[in-house]
């Protein structure tokens, strides 16, 4: 129900967006209300983060707002939260190309629209009219599907690769379009993140 940032060494944590009270128990099983994945664009001063809803339950919504509280405002009253996409299956993990201005985002909800990684330009005054006519409607590029309840992405910019990993137990690496979609590594197990060193 929170994003929060703090220095490496745990000093200075401040919550930045409150948008419920977790010792409320009626606010702790509104799923709606669960912060997941989070993104931050340090050239353009935004975060973006996901709220996925309930399960299967297309109710899920990618947010933005400043890297820093409006004057005069507090986490649980910023104005400056903007809704980029709402009634998404169940987005979980965010990645973001700062130059480009892309923001990517894996999503493990229901078929059709679940279980794949996404795409959409988040330039201010940008229109994700390209692709599909579903995508022209939605809004955003599905990138890649087929993917079993996908949690963990990380981008891999300079060569150009996606990488997704998921309940299923399964890593991926897809070209940055959309193309070339691998399974590199299976196991008995789920992944609920990725991180590339």
């Amino acid at each position: 129900m929170r994003v929060l940032r703090f220095r490496p060494d745990g000093s200075d944590l401040t919550t930045l967006v409150q948008n419920g009270d977790f010792t409320n128990p009626a606010h702790k099983a509104d799923k709606t209300r669960w912060c997941v994945g989070i993104a931050v664009d340090p050239i353009h001063r935004v975060m973006y983060w996901t709220q996925k809803g309930p399960s299967k339950g297309s109710q899920g919504r990618i947010m933005r707002a400043g890297m820093d509280i409006p004057r005069g405002e507090t986490a649980s009253n910023r104005s400056d939260i903007e809704v980029l996409f709402s009634g998404l299956p169940e987005p979980t993990d965010l990645e973001i190309d700062e130059e480009k201005e892309m923001l990517y985002w894996c999503d493990r909800g229901e078929l059709p629209l679940g279980n794949t990684v996404n795409c959409a330009s988040v330039a201010r005054g940008a229109e994700n009219s390209g692709g599909t006519e579903i995508e022209k409607m939605l809004g955003y590029t599905i990138v890649v599907g087929g993917l079993h309840e996908a949690i963990g992405l990380q981008l891999d910019i300079k060569n150009g690769f996606i990488y997704a990993s998921d309940l299923g137990g399964c890593v991926y690496r897809v070209n940055i379009d959309g193309s070339g979609k691998q399974k590199i590594y299976e196991a008995e197990c789920a992944f609920a993140g990725i991180a590339l060193v």
